[in-house]
């Protein structure tokens, strides 16, 4: 109802040419937002692997390490 009521509102204070205009200013602001949560969630992704690599590289290093102390 409330959602109702302010969409009531907006047409009753605004011309189309306005409205339009307000959709346009918003659109284009949610498309940033998105895009750059996008550009975060591929900075994320990309540590994620960045740190699994490293992980692997740890892994190989220590059994290699471990392989040496046991053969000796």
């Amino acid at each position: 109802a409330s959602f109702d009521a302010q969409k009531r509102e907006i047409i009753n204070s605004m011309t189309a040419e306005q409205i339009e205009k307000r959709y346009v200013e918003m659109t284009e602001k949610v498309k940033g937002v998105l895009e750059e949560e996008e550009r975060k969630g591929r900075e994320v992704d990309e540590k994620i692997e960045a740190l699994k690599m490293e992980r692997d590289v740890e892994r190989r290093v220590w059994e290699r390490v471990k392989g040496k102390k046991v053969g000796g």
